[in-house]
């Protein structure tokens, strides 16, 4: 792709003293280092000393975090200096011999045979030897300069630096930098005296190339050198990794290189019994098309990207985060189709964002990948990607799903939303009830109801209907590529099942509750954490919810008459900066708090009637909360 610009930098270094340096430009990431590496080991690689001479190798010079010249110089020193040595020290010491009077200050003793070429010490000016013109030396004197917007030293200073070399050395000078970035540092930086990157263009570049990121090149290179078995099957997605890097809009090479890697960490932890599956191939092409979508969207700065895909948020989404995410899915849509992959699949979203922000991956979700696709393939499964299948297949497929759906044997949430968003899609693509879709509709809405009331029914507390629903969201998570509709099967029976769910999960207590049930010393101590922690199942802080809608009033007055007075002192201010303390505007909780009022109102009197039999500061604090609560009683009934 970038095969002309390799072409005119090999005739550029050709030219004597062409008095003019070649700036590469090209955005952070977009594979221009990578691309002037490459071309310096193609000369490295084709260029041979005689062993009576030595040859300029390229000398490049990275000044990202570099604050004074004096460092470049450092650089180009330590760049030069192992060359030198490299045909060994005879060569050298004639080198030097010739060099040293009018370039070199040298603690050589160049007439004792006995320093070998590791024993010999320098101070080496490599700006005069870079000056000069020894005959023993052969070849271009190349200075490649690159992040030059990057580098800490001021603008004009750098440029002069630079300069020096192009002007009066008869180096070929290249830079590499982000020009976009070069004149907003300057923008903000330089005073209108300072030598200008314009100005240092006009005068001293004499050909200015944009690196375009060579895709297919920077794929190889980037799958080569991971040394792991996982090699050979990144060789063979290579078609899939250009596609959704290109599909993601990105050109930073840099993100994908290290996406590959991070891939690749990932996929070494997986167990050997997964990687000997038959289903391997398939699930770790779904593991690296995420991979690559994510990182691109991510580390490009897309910050909404985990809420849009956050299971629990996801379901509840704004129109306009839903015509965001819709955006999204669009760029990835039609990828991997034939492989039966989803691209930005929600929970998979969520995981490698917690990867990236946490450096841990949750292995035993991929395993259970494995444990799914290597039990027998389901009809339902078959059915979802019903475009490639003849009408026989298709009808065979569908009537085993609706024989299963109506023989009342679900009684798994998530085996029940996997068939159900399968029927939505084949209901909003026409394709259920050929004769009659509505009655077939109607009949499928029944029976999803009746099923998802029969699997609530087990629910004995509120985890287990939590547990529920996210079996449910984990069953549904392949209908973020099905066709919103609003009358799609699908947003109707979850819509059922979360209104249930909801209902059902108020008639338990929740963790704060089962705490205040059963209080003590040690129980009230993780009080105060908890309030802080969201509630699961609601995304709302504890503090933020009715904490004593659902209590036992009884069991509550029992454990605060327990509590030692160090800890009802603390409880007696707890329900003060609850309930009469104003929360700000931003927070507007006081009808959730008046739930409170009712139990709040028994537990008052319970304390009252218990509070005649105790004595002395037991009893001092008992009336004291029992009196507080009866002001917030009075507060919330207004």
């Amino acid at each position: 792709m970038n095969n002309y610009i390799e072409e005119f930098l090999n005739q550029y270094i050709q030219i004597e003293d062409p008095q003019y340096a070649i700036f590469i430009n090209g955005t952070w990431g977009c594979g221009k280092t990578f691309f002037i590496h490459k071309w310096m080991k193609h000369l490295k690689d084709n260029s041979t000393d005689d062993g009576k001479n030595l040859r300029w190798k390229p000398i490049y010079v990275s000044l990202y975090g570099l604050t004074k010249t004096q460092q470049i110089t450092e650089k180009i020193n330590e760049e030069i200096s192992p060359w030198l040595y490299s045909r060994g020290a005879k060569i050298a010491k004639m080198i030097l011999k010739t060099a040293s009077k009018a370039v070199l200050r040298c603690n050589i003793d160049f007439n004792n045979d006995e320093h070998d070429e590791g024993s010999i010490t320098y101070n080496l000016d490599s700006i005069l030897l870079l000056k000069g013109d020894n005959s023993n030396i052969l070849g271009s004197k190349i200075l490649i300069f690159d992040d030059i917007e990057r580098c800490g030293i001021k603008l004009d200073v750098l440029l002069g630096y630079i300069n020096y070399f192009s002007e009066h050395c008869q180096c070929k000078v290249i830079i590499i930098g982000d020009e976009e970035k070069i004149t907003i540092r300057e923008d903000q930086n330089s005073s209108s005296d300072d030598l200008k990157f314009k100005d240092f263009k006009e005068k001293t570049i004499g050909r200015k190339f944009k690196i375009n990121a060579d895709l297919d090149e920077a794929v190889d290179y980037f799958i080569n050198t991971i040394s792991s078995n996982n090699k050979n099957l990144l060789n063979q997605k290579k078609g899939l990794i250009n596609e959704v890097f290109k599909a993601s809009g990105s050109s930073n090479l840099r993100v994908l290189r290290q996406c590959l890697i991070d891939y690749n960490n990932v996929v070494a932890k997986i167990p050997e019994y997964c990687i000997n599956s038959l289903n391997y191939n398939k699930i770790a092409s779904y593991l690296i098309a995420n991979f690559v979508a994510v990182y691109c969207e991510y580390k490009n700065g897309y910050t909404q990207l985990y809420n849009l895909f956050e299971t629990m948020h996801s379901l509840f989404l704004k129109p306009e985060e839903k015509s965001e995410r819709e955006r999204l899915f669009s760029k990835y849509r039609y990828i991997g189709i034939r492989e039966n992959i989803a691209v930005l699949d929600s929970s998979m979203v969520e995981e490698i964002i917690k990867y990236l922000e946490t450096g841990h991956f949750n292995i035993e979700y991929i395993e259970n990948f494995f444990t799914a696709e290597n039990s027998n393939s389901k009809s339902w499964d078959n059915l979802f990607h019903f475009w490639i299948l003849n009408n026989e297949n298709y009808k065979q497929y569908y009537d085993d799903t609706i024989k299963y759906f109506l023989s009342d044997k679900i009684d798994d949430a998530k085996e029940l939303f996997i068939i159900i968003s399968t029927l939505s899609l084949l209901y909003n693509e026409g394709l259920i009830g050929m004769t009659n879709s509505e009655q077939e509709r109607e009949t499928i809405l029944i029976q999803g109801k009746k099923l998802i009331d029969r699997i609530l029914c087990s629910a004995k507390n509120a985890q287990t209907v939590l547990s529920i629903r996210e079996r449910a969201i984990d069953g549904i998570r392949r209908s973020c590529f099905v066709k919103e509709l609003n009358n799609s099967i699908l947003n109707e029976l979850f819509k059922y099942l979360n209104d249930l769910c909801n209902a059902k999960v108020n008639l338990f207590p929740n963790k704060v509750s089962q705490i205040l049930e059963n209080l003590s010393d040690s129980e009230f101590t993780l009080l105060d954490d908890l309030l802080n922690q969201v509630d699961p199942f609601i995304k709302t802080y504890y503090k933020d919810t009715a904490i004593f809608e659902s209590v036992n009033a009884e069991k509550v007055a029992n454990g605060i008459i327990r509590l030692s007075n160090q800890y009802k002192t603390e409880l007696y201010y707890l329900l003060a900066n609850r309930y009469l303390i104003p929360y700000s505007d931003t927070v507007n909780v006081y009808d959730v708090f008046k739930a409170d009022i009712p139990n709040l109102s028994q537990i008052r009197d319970f304390l009252n009637k218990k509070c005649e039999k105790i004595i002395f500061i037991d009893k001092y604090n008992i009336k004291r909360i029992s009196q507080l609560i009866g002001k917030v009683v009075d507060a919330y009934s207004i």
